[in-house]
């Protein structure tokens, strides 16, 4: 896991055609309207802060997983914070940017973002992402950690769950996120 990531791009490069196949067979049936989504009828799971992650503020998206992308998300921020203090840093966690949209959720982002595309992998509560350029300190104790090495540290961890066959990862240079999806 200690390697270091030379190309983010060529490393986690799982097109959304890649991830939006694993979404369709592990995930829910899309919700068209903010309104009609409830999460008790899809057996969700919310998304909150905790210990290992923290939720940023979500404005084109809802904060509903299935129960083995919640896994993921716990796991993937259980192992980036035994890495830091492997490596003697403080300690931080991770920060959730997006998770499961609407088509509703999905028109309104399209005004503001061209990217975004109709047929999302977020629309099946198995897709999140995580920011790449914010980290949430938790401690004083050990080395200070740059942004630089949050990231590094970050991706060791994704590409080790990556080659576990837990989960398709796409570096986002625009969003500056890592785009993932749960294969389980």
């Amino acid at each position: 896991m200690n390697a270091p990531i030379t190309n983010y791009s060529s490393t986690f490069n799982d097109l959304n055609n890649v991830q939006l196949e694993a979404a369709k067979k592990k995930g829910i049936v899309p919700v068209k309207t903010n309104r009609s989504l409830k999460y008790e009828d899809h057996n969700l799971y919310i998304v909150q802060d905790c210990e290992y992650f923290g939720v940023d503020k979500l404005t084109y998206s809802h904060p509903y997983v299935t129960k083995n992308t919640a896994k993921l998300m716990v796991h993937i921020g259980q192992d980036f914070q035994k890495l830091l203090h492997k490596n003697g840093y403080r300690k931080h966690k991770i920060i959730i940017t997006s998770v499961l949209r609407t088509d509703e959720n999905i028109q309104a982002l399209r005004q503001v973002n061209q990217n975004a595309v109709w047929n999302s992998a977020h629309r099946y509560a198995t897709t999140f992402d995580i920011t790449y350029i914010r980290f949430y300190r938790l401690s004083t104790e050990g080395k200070p950690a740059s942004n630089q090495v949050l990231k590094e540290t970050l991706g060791k961890v994704l590409r080790h769950l990556r080659q576990k066959g837990k989960c398709y990862v796409k570096y986002e240079v625009n969003q500056h996120c890592f785009h993932l999806t749960s294969r389980k």
